[in-house]
């Protein structure tokens, strides 16, 4: 089969057709079929377990004055604020605390 014929049948396209050809030339079929696990993220985590554990422990702590409960959002610029971490954003402190199993609610 071609490569376009190749691309068509299995609804790719043809640089992913080269690719694996390319591969399979080079590198054999076990690893064209298993590609090799990094060892290491691409980009390292912002969040360490130290940040996660203050992060924890202020949301289970009493809110600032003048709020009845905490935010998310507070929650990142208090984390910032006492300098636990230089920056963070609402979201990364939703998946800390998703990932420990806490509720704001």
């Amino acid at each position: 089969m071609t490569v376009s014929e190749i691309a068509r049948t299995y609804h790719t396209s043809h640089t992913t057709i080269q690719t694996v050809k390319s591969s399979y030339c080079t590198k054999e079929l076990e690893a064209t079929l298993n590609r090799k696990k990094r060892e290491t993220p691409p980009v390292p985590a912002k969040v360490t377990g130290e940040v996660e554990a203050h992060i924890i422990a202020l949301a289970c702590g009493e809110p600032p004055k003048g709020y009845s409960k905490w935010t998310l959002r507070l929650l990142a610029e208090k984390t910032v604020e006492l300098g636990y971490i230089e920056s963070v954003s609402h979201s990364t402190v939703s998946s800390v605390l998703k990932k420990m199993n806490v509720s704001l609610i």
